[in-house]
């Protein structure tokens, strides 16, 4: 299965809305780095900038507009998000965007070991 559908898949279970353009900073940050073969990525002084060059914007827009998509998931909090986290209740929804990211690099890398076995 094509990757950028599979993490678009899964993105849209934790909640994310595809109507914000931080959805789409979020696909193609989790896509870059679990293409990166598992090299630490920096968020900042890495992620932030590809993803501004490639959608021609700045890093902090980048950024921005991350982190209002991760708040909006975060407040829908379904179980997905919940299981992802590790949060037990919708007030403790709430992480940076390099926390996010890096818990759904994890959660996809299981997800496709799952479902490639």
């Amino acid at each position: 299965m094509n990757l950028n559908y599979k993490v678009a898949e899964i993105v849209e279970q934790l909640g994310f809305s595809s109507i914000r353009i931080g959805y789409t900073y979020v696909l193609e940050a989790v896509v870059y780095m679990l293409t990166c073969n598992g090299e630490v990525v920096g968020i900042t002084k890495t992620l932030y900038p590809y993803l501004a060059k490639k959608f021609a914007t700045s890093s902090q827009a980048v950024e921005r507009a991350m982190r209002m998509a991760i708040s909006d998931a975060c407040q829908i909090g379904n179980d997905n998000i919940r299981r992802l986290t590790g949060a037990e209740s919708n007030c403790r929804l709430h992480f940076t965007n390099k926390e996010f990211i890096y818990k759904t690099v994890n959660y996809v890398k299981k997800q496709l070991e799952i479902s490639n076995n």
